[in-house]
């Protein structure tokens, strides 16, 4: 009899173990799931948090850009200093400084061309290998405000354009060209590990990473 109850205690004992073993491996599988639930679910939301931030960062530093470019480019200040340079045939002095005062602060740093209107070359920032006529036809843009475009130079970077028209007594006397530097927006938006693309409403490819 003691041998019978013994051998039953020992066949109930495994499978209590049995039992005890499947309930573990059961809760532990449902913690791995609710942990790898849980994991996802932080990364998911850290993820979607740092490609919102990544997207007002895009937003803000060209509205940044574009403001400041138009603003510069409609300054009556600097609306005087083109206008001197054009008739004048001044040493560009003045824009210069104009220019470089403006870069300093700038996100997106510009370059810039003045021509009179027969679309001769007054001044610019750019260096002899640099210069073409594309650059010219890109500046001398007539409309009744700024006129914007998106240049392709060098195949690996654009250059967003503005271009406008200046007038000394209602007279065309010349225009001014803008151009943001394609490598600046790179340099701003290195530090995200997400690719970028700034277009224009048509679809051209203001910068592209």
């Amino acid at each position: 009899m003691a041998y019978k109850q013994t051998r039953e205690q020992t066949i109930f004992q495994k499978q209590l173990e049995k039992a005890a073993t499947r309930n573990i491996v059961f809760l532990v599988f449902i913690g791995c799931i609710f942990f790898s639930a849980a994991i996802f679910g932080i990364n998911y939301l850290n993820t979607r948090f740092n490609v919102q931030e990544h997207i007002e960062f895009l937003t803000s530093t060209f509205q940044t850009a574009y403001h400041a470019t138009d603003t510069y480019l409609n300054d009556a200040e600097n609306d005087s200093i083109f206008t001197r340079c054009i008739e004048n045939r001044t040493d560009g002095s003045e824009v210069r400084y104009s220019l470089s005062k403006y870069n300093v602060d700038s996100p997106i740093r510009l370059n810039l061309i003045l021509t009179d209107s027969n679309h001769n070359i007054v001044y610019t920032s750019y260096g002899n290998d640099d210069m073409n006529l594309h650059r010219i036809d890109n500046t001398v843009k007539n409309g009744p405000g700024l006129y914007h475009t998106v240049y392709y130079f060098t195949g690996d970077t654009s250059e967003y354009v503005f271009s406008r028209p200046l007038y000394r007594d209602g007279q065309l006397i010349g225009f001014a060209g803008a151009y943001l530097n394609g490598h600046d927006w790179a340099r701003l938006f290195s530090n995200y590990q997400y690719d970028s693309i700034i277009t224009t409403a048509n679809g051209d490819i203001i910068f592209c990473s």
